[in-house]
């Protein structure tokens, strides 16, 4: 039983450093203040000194990284480790100007709307955008509750992103009317909620992704 529980800790450990990764090496490195290439590779030494792996040893992250080869590739040059994501390379702007601490215009706003979202009838915003920017970074810092979604759907945005979110089937069932004009839906991570009534109803507005 002892060796079973060590196990067991073993790899939630290692299942909680492959999600810090995947969202550094995917989403957060530009928005954590890391550099990224052109081709989305980030320094490992970077990465090492990040908050997010402070218990972890270059040598330990290392090993990780390479015993998940298919998420993540490993690039030595020059005595010098890179990693990159394999797939799924979406990275958040910086919210400061390159060089600076100053925080960009779209930063602030994202941040206000956020603080004081039920203040807001977004059922005439125009900006589909910056709607499904705000949905995303609710995701990323598991903020995004059911009433804020609810309150966020709105006619503006074509592509709807619930990968993972913490959502009832009451709140998917309104997609279809609360967001007439939507394009692509993902239901990945959402098994539990999907019912075939919901899928009817998504397949009258768009594409989706299982």
């Amino acid at each position: 039983m002892h060796d079973y529980a060590k196990s067991q800790l073993e790899l939630t450990r290692k299942t909680q450093i492959g999600k810090k990764l995947a969202y550094m090496l995917r989403y957060g490195a530009l928005r954590e203040g890391l550099d990224v290439t052109g081709d989305g590779y980030v320094s490992l030494t970077e990465l090492c000194e990040h908050p997010l792996f402070a218990c972890l040893s270059t040598e330990e992250l290392l090993r990780e990284i390479r015993l998940d080869a298919k998420r993540f590739e490993l690039m030595a040059k020059e005595s010098q480790y890179k990693v990159r994501a394999r797939y799924g390379r979406k990275f958040l702007k910086s919210p400061y100007h390159e060089g600076t601490k100053v925080k960009r215009l779209l930063e602030i706003l994202i941040v206000f709307i956020r603080k004081h979202i039920q203040l807001y009838d977004f059922e005439e915003f125009p900006d589909g955008y910056l709607i499904s920017l705000i949905i995303k970074r609710l995701k990323l810092d598991r903020d995004l509750s059911d009433k804020v979604l609810r309150q966020l759907l709105c006619p503006a945005i074509s592509h709807l992103d619930l990968c993972n979110a913490f959502v009832n089937k009451g709140t998917i069932a309104l997609i279809p009317t609360k967001c007439p004009y939507v394009t692509w839906l993902s239901f990945r991570g959402l098994g539990f909620v999907i019912t075939d009534h919901v899928l009817a109803l998504a397949l009258k507005v768009c594409t989706f992704r299982l």
